[in-house]
């Protein structure tokens, strides 16, 4: 570390460009190099954050002596290849979430991080909101009682990468998200996985027993050229769980209907609802709803209080216990266990997922 910063590394300036700009804000860390093909881009990056040194390819940056730790914020095929390539030169990793495109990269990532002794984070960014941070601090104390429903939905209604969201957008999106074997799958490794993460965490993340699930790709079919869009625009999914409790989890990219990023939690003393946050409870013997003022949640996604929990956890040299390893594999299982599900036309239990 110099002078006290931890060193990092950025590998892959889509979403990683907001994990640059987050980072410059901490005394703590000091972000040293950067890779990304496209090389004007990263030079700009560099130059206008004072980035010492600038990659092409992300193996040149997981091998650099002066940092400590990567962010992989490249398309969900390398996240495997390039997190193992860091932590095997002895590199902290936080990786962007989907872990890995399927179970099997994510256990070898967890693997991997259990023989280095690196740290090894996923990106669940939505539980560092203020709105997440507070239902977990209210279930943990109780105010729900058993929680034994939870809904976890992520819906567009015309949001899909490429055709919506041009390859030269704000996040830098390609071709690569719509292609099943550089993204694992569409919707619900995109932006289904943020949802379910976050009620599996409210809910302590208790073991998945069986799965059952249904995908379509209906509509982006016929916005696509012929061959082009290989992964689903919609996935649904029930989710039993081994304290008897269940969870739904719907996504969509393109879906003619509202557009709703909003979880639910059922318990025995009180639920409660996001966007807007609403709790639902008991109060002398009447029925009462709580909605905070949105001013006293903030906003954002985000990023910056999970940077900041990042860097805290390598300069402290503390474990890290938010978006762990072990959270990314059993998330990463589940999703793939339902897409398996959709394609099976079945329910699977957990001894049948492999």
């Amino acid at each position: 570390m110099a002078n006290g910063a931890v060193r990092i590394g950025i590998a892959g300036l889509g979403i990683g460009r907001y994990h640059l700009e987050c980072f410059s804000k901490n005394e703590k860390a000091k972000v040293v190099a950067l890779a990304d093909p496209d090389q004007p881009l990263a030079k700009n990056f560099a130059q206008k954050y004072d980035v010492a040194r600038v990659y092409e390819d992300y193996s040149q940056l997981t091998t650099d002596a002066d940092v400590d730790a990567v962010v992989v914020a490249l398309p969900n095929f390398l996240h495997h290849t390039a997190s193992i390539a860091a932590m095997r030169a002895g590199k902290h990793v936080l990786c962007e979430k989907p872990m890995a495109i399927s179970a099997a990269a994510a256990e070898e990532m967890t693997k991997t991080a259990a023989e280095t002794g690196c740290k090894l984070m996923v990106a669940f960014s939505g539980r560092f909101k203020d709105e997440a941070r507070f239902l977990k601090r209210a279930v943990d104390d109780g105010q729900f009682g058993d929680i034994y429903y939870a809904k976890a939905v992520a819906l567009r209604r015309r949001g899909t990468p490429q055709i919506d969201f041009p390859p030269t957008g704000d996040l830098g999106r390609g071709h690569w998200f719509v292609e099943k074997d550089k993204a694992g799958s569409g919707a619900l490794f995109d932006i289904g996985v943020h949802v379910l993460d976050s009620v599996l965490w409210f809910m302590g993340y208790p073991r998945a027993v069986s799965v059952s699930g249904s995908a379509y790709d209906l509509i982006n079919q016929n916005r696509f050229p012929k061959g082009e869009f290989s992964v689903e625009d919609m996935a649904i999914g029930f989710i039993r769980l081994e304290n008897g409790a269940t969870v739904t989890v719907e996504s969509s990219w393109a879906a003619n209907n509202e557009e709703l990023w909003q979880m639910k939690l059922f318990g025995t003393k009180g639920g409660a609802k996001t966007a807007p946050l609403t709790i639902y409870t008991e109060s002398h013997g009447k029925l009462v709803d709580i909605t905070p003022p949105p001013e006293a949640l903030g906003k954002g996604w985000g990023y910056q209080e999970e940077d900041d929990y990042f860097a805290e956890c390598l300069a402290a040299d503390r474990p890290i216990e938010i978006g762990t390893a072990e959270e990314g594999l059993e998330i990463t299982r589940i999703l793939s266990a339902l897409l398996r599900s959709a394609a099976e036309g079945r329910e699977l239990k957990r001894e049948e997922w492999g």
